[in-house]
């Protein structure tokens, strides 16, 4: 059933001042039956329906306009960043810079230990 660019000859609506109402309507979702025939952002009178017949065809009408979807959106929750120390399990002194082994100059000529 459409919701807008509907016509009434006169016979189903009338005007808050009593008159009855003849032309182009247009059925609200939750205001019902309106003057014109499309909703515009600007006054336009409620159109109060003269028989039980005309207010159900008005009802009837509300309930095939889609009620829109509302997305819900979850927050998104980023859980605090602790610092934690690097934590040293002996007591060795970090070295900073590479050493370097050195061959002792002299002249030996090797041979065996002593024990």
């Amino acid at each position: 059933m459409a919701t807008q660019n509907l016509y009434t000859d006169g016979s189903e609506f009338k005007l808050p001042n009593g008159r009855r109402y003849r032309g182009y309507y247009h059925v609200h979702p939750k205001k019902g039956a309106m003057v014109g025939a499309v909703h515009v952002d600007r006054f336009h009178a409620i159109l109060e329906p003269v028989s039980l017949k005309s207010r159900q065809t008005v009802v009837n009408r509300q309930a095939e306009i889609p009620t829109p979807v509302v997305e819900r959106r979850l927050p998104i929750v980023i859980p605090p960043v602790r610092y934690t120390p690097p934590v040293r399990t002996q007591n060795i002194p970090m070295q900073t810079t590479p050493t370097t082994t050195s061959t002792p100059s002299g002249g030996s000529s090797g041979g065996g230990g002593g024990y």
